[in-house]
C-alpha cells in the first residue's frame, strides 16, 4: 500500500522519499498537506487556513502546518515582514496526485478558487482607496490568482470567477505571463454580459499592448468604453490601458486625451488616487514630447499631492518619473532626486518603481563613465526584477547591458542591442510600469 507516483521514472525515488515522510504523518497532517497543494506559489498562514483549514480543527491547525514544516514538506521563509510558505514542486505534485487518487482535487481547488476571487475582491476595495495596499496585495497574491484563474478556465461553466480574477491582474505589470490567460476567458466567455467583463478587459489590453498588437489593445478598450455598463473605476482604468497603448502607437497627442479624461473622470467619482496616477502619466508623455517644463510642473504637483494624501505609491510613482526627466536633462545633477525617489519605492516596496530607479543610476553612471558602478548597479537591477518576475523590465536591461558592453569594449554589445530590438515594446518613457 505504499505511495504511488505517475511522474517520470528518474522522479521515481524522490517520490518514495516523500512517501516514507508522509507515511510518518498523524491523517490530520497528511490532509492539510495535500489541500495545500492548490499553492502553486507563496502563501500566508490566513490563505492556509481558509482554503485547508477543515483539515483540523482550528486549536490544532497552527501545530500541524509547523509540523510539515519541521519535516521539511512545506517551505517557510521568514524574511519579511510576514512568514510566507510555499511547497517544492516535486512535493506539490506528489500531493496533488494524492488528491486525484483519493477523489479530493474538485473540492480542494473549488474552494481555493473561491478563496482567490476573495482576494480579488479585496484588490477592488482597495483600487478605490489605497493603492499602495493593492500593489503589495496583487504581488503577494499573483501566483495564486493566476493558479485559480487556470482552474476556472477549465472547469466553470459561467465566466463569473474567471472574470474577477481576470480584472484584477493588470496592476502587477507581468504581462507576458497573463496575456494568455486573459485571451482564453474572451475565447471562453465571448459574448458574456457579466459587469466584470469591463475590468478584465483592462488586463487584456495591457497584454496585447506589450506583446506588439497596440491596434487590437485600443480596438479593445474603446469598444468597452463605447458600450460600457460596468464598475465605475472601469471608466477609469479602460483610458489608461488606452492612453499607454496609444504611447505604444506614437499618438501622443491621443495618450494625453486618454489620461486627462481619466483624471477628470477619476475625481469626479471621488478616486483620488487613480486621479493622481493619470497625471504622472500625462506628465511623462510631457517630457516625451520634450516638454520638460511643463512635465515637471505636473509631476511635481502629483508629488506634492500625494504627500499630502499620504498616498506612498503616486508620491514614489511621481518622484520616480520626476527624477528621471531630470536625468536626461542633467543626470549628474538627477542624482539627488534619484536616490530620493528610489528610497520612497524601496519603503513600500513599489518594485516597479525600484527598477525604474534602478535604471536611472545606471544613466547617471554611464554619464559620468563610471563602469564599475554601472555594472554593479545593472546588475542589482536585474536581480531585483528576476526576484520579483517583472519580465516587461526585461528590454530596458537588455538595452542598458548593451550600452554598457559597448563602453567596456566588449564585443557582445552588438548582440545585446540586436537582442533589444526584437523584445516587447514597454508602456512609458520612464518605464515606471504599472502600479
Amino acid at each position: 500500500n505504499g505511495p504511488r507516483f505517475r511522474g517520470p521514472s528518474r522522479h521515481r525515488s524522490i517520490a518514495d522519499t516523500i512517501g516514507w515522510s508522509y507515511a510518518l504523518l498523524p491523517p490530520p497532517a497528511a490532509d492539510l498537506l495535500d489541500r495545500l497543494a492548490v499553492f502553486a506559489g507563496p502563501f500566508t498562514t490566513a490563505d492556509a487556513r481558509r482554503v485547508a483549514g477543515s483539515a483540523a480543527g482550528d486549536d490544532q491547525f497552527g501545530q500541524l502546518l509547523d509540523e510539515l514544516v519541521n519535516l521539511s514538506l512545506v517551505v517557510a521563509e521568514t524574511s519579511g515582514s510576514e512568514t510566507m510558505y510555499r511547497l517544492l514542486d516535486t512535493i506539490r505534485r506528489f500531493a496533488l496526485d494524492r488528491l486525484d487518487r483519493t477523489d479530493r482535487r474538485v473540492e480542494a481547488f473549488d474552494r481555493f478558487a473561491d478563496h482567490a476571487v476573495t482576494l480579488a475582491h479585496d484588490a477592488f476595495v482597495m483600487g478605490t482607496t489605497s493603492w499602495d495596499g493593492l500593489l503589495r496585495h496583487l504581488v503577494a497574491s499573483f501566483d495564486t490568482l493566476t493558479e485559480a484563474l487556470r482552474w476556472c478556465l477549465d472547469h466553470d461553466r459561467e465566466p463569473d470567477r474567471a472574470m474577477t480574477l481576470c480584472a484584477v491582474l493588470w496592476p502587477v505589470g507581468r504581462y507576458p505571463d497573463t496575456v494568455g490567460l486573459a485571451r482564453r476567458v474572451f475565447e471562453r466567455w465571448p459574448n458574456t454580459r457579466n459587469p466584470i467583463a469591463a475590468d478584465a478587459t483592462v488586463t487584456l489590453a495591457y497584454g496585447e499592448c506589450t506583446t506588439g498588437n497596440p491596434q487590437v489593445a485600443a480596438q479593445l478598450a474603446e469598444a468597452q468604453l463605447a458600450r460600457w455598463t460596468g464598475r465605475a473605476l472601469a471608466s477609469v482604468t479602460l483610458r489608461r490601458a488606452l492612453g499607454h497603448t496609444r504611447i505604444v502607437m506614437g499618438d501622443m497627442a491621443g495618450a494625453i486625451t486618454a489620461f486627462r479624461d481619466g483624471s477628470r473622470i477619476a475625481r469626479q467619482l471621488g478616486f483620488v488616487e487613480a486621479a493622481l496616477d493619470l497625471s504622472v502619466s500625462e506628465g511623462e508623455v510631457e517630457a516625451h514630447l520634450g516638454n520638460v517644463d511643463a512635465a515637471l510642473a505636473v509631476l511635481g504637483h502629483v508629488r506634492r499631492e500625494a504627500a499630502a494624501a499620504r498616498s506612498g505609491f503616486n508620491e514614489a510613482t511621481a518622484a520616480t518619473s520626476e527624477a528621471w526627466v531630470l536625468v536626461n536633462r542633467d543626470g549628474t545633477a538627477a542624482l539627488p532626486a534619484v536616490q530620493h525617489a528610489l528610497g520612497l519605492a524601496r519603503a513600500i516596496e513599489h518594485r516597479g518603481a525600484i527598477s525604474a530607479n534602478l535604471r536611472s543610476l545606471v544613466h547617471i553612471h554611464l554619464q559620468c563613465d563610471d563602469l564599475p558602478a554601472a555594472t554593479a548597479t545593472l546588475r542589482e537591477w536585474f536581480e531585483s526584477v528576476v526576484v520579483w518576475g517583472g519580465t516587461s523590465d526585461a528590454r530596458n536591461i537588455v538595452g542598458a547591458a548593451a550600452v554598457v558592453a559597448h563602453r567596456a569594449g566588449h564585443a557582445s554589445w552588438a548582440a545585446w542591442a540586436a537582442t533589444e530590438l526584437q523584445m516587447p515594446v514597454q508602456l512609458l518613457p520612464s518605464e515606471v510600469g504599472a502600479p
